[in-house]
């Protein structure tokens, strides 16, 4: 039988909105691409299902996030950090209650896409985006940390690119930007009014999980209302985040 495909594109923080959807419908028999935010969700897709539930995830997150805080405020804003211990978390997880068969055969439906940097003429960049299967789960979390390096707001060694066996990369988006999709007859889900590029409150997080859970296919979309949601809604998440650190500290 031949597989489905689905495609969880990059969002951001609008990760809880991807993980609603992930956990309202059955996506055994699916392959499932996902770059940046969506590469997560395809890690997190190897979980069994009742271990990767709202609360757990949310506990899982906040318990990264302490950690992270101890660091100071430039921890708290690199998103490397966020990315690289979320996967360690949710790897442990993965090894601790499943077998090597099993997660063999999970991974053989994951695709990563990741937006390399090259030069042409030895000195002009420029992007190229595409998708590797990993194939172990040490592989794709440096895929994951690749698809999820965001320039200037991420740090580790570089401001600008996360490098991998001598090749530069940085976060999917950027190949979405620049490249079509070379995989045909794929569903590509829709968030572009839940892009976001900083951590939401527990609020928020609960909202944008149940609006996942309602998703639907094929909405229409206009792309001016979908940049004037990113904007408004990601400086309004770059508040928050300011006011949390200062005084409560409780986003995710």
């Amino acid at each position: 039988m031949t597989r489905q495909n689905i495609y969880f594109p990059p969002c951001g923080f609008g990760f809880w909105y991807l993980l609603g959807i992930l956990n309202t419908e059955a996506f055994n028999e699916y392959n499932i691409y996902g770059s940046s935010a969506g590469s997560l969700i395809c890690l997190v897709s190897i979980l069994n299902k009742k271990d990767r539930d709202l609360k757990t995830i949310i506990d899982i997150c906040s318990s990264i996030q302490e950690k992270i805080s101890i660091n100071g405020i430039f921890s708290e804003l690199n998103l490397y950090n966020y990315s690289s211990k979320f996967c360690d978390s949710i790897i442990e997880i993965i090894k601790q209650k499943q077998n090597p068969h099993i997660i063999d055969a999970k991974l053989d439906r994951i695709y990563i896409e990741v937006s390399e940097i090259y030069f042409a003429y030895g000195f002009i960049p420029y992007i190229k985006s595409d998708f590797i299967k990993p194939k172990n789960l040490n592989e794709l979390k440096n895929l994951i940390i690749c698809s999820c390096y965001f320039p200037i707001l991420s740090y580790y060694k570089s401001l600008f690119f996360y490098k991998l066996n001598n090749r530069y990369y940085i976060d999917g988006i950027f190949g979405k930007l620049f490249n079509k999709s070379k995989v045909s007859n794929i569903y590509k889900i829709n968030c572009s009014r839940y892009i976001s590029i900083f951590p939401c409150n527990k609020i928020k997080v609960i909202n944008l999980y149940n609006k996942g859970l309602f998703h639907k296919k094929n909405l229409n979309s206009n792309s001016f209302f979908n940049i004037f949601y990113i904007i408004y809604y990601n400086l309004l998440d770059l508040f928050n985040l300011l006011l949390n650190i200062i005084y409560y500290r409780n986003f995710i």
